[in-house]
């Protein structure tokens, strides 16, 4: 299985910074989250992270502030996480 990025909302619109090889378009377009479309007219969810080996990297930031100010990945397999917080040291 593979590891899951967690948001609240769990869906919405992200602005681009950077597709390797403009996969899902160029600097500063807009896509929507975690369904998105590729330039190819294919659909992936973001909030699965890939594998290294496939050779794909993304960066965007969200277009609307996130609810609950945290992102979170997990690894349904081992059951271990990571919690990114927003405004707070734990």
């Amino acid at each position: 299985m593979k590891k899951k990025l967690h948001t609240i909302p769990a869906t919405g619109a992200i602005q681009l910074t950077y597709s390797h090889r403009e996969r899902l378009g160029g600097l500063h377009a807009i896509a929507s989250y975690p369904m998105a479309r590729t330039k190819d007219g294919a659909i992936i969810d973001l909030s699965t992270l890939e594998d290294a080996s496939g050779g794909q990297a993304e960066k965007y930031y969200f277009t609307a502030p996130l609810q609950e100010g945290y992102a979170a990945v997990s690894d349904p397999v081992s059951g271990a996480g990571i919690a990114f917080l927003a405004g707070s040291i734990y």
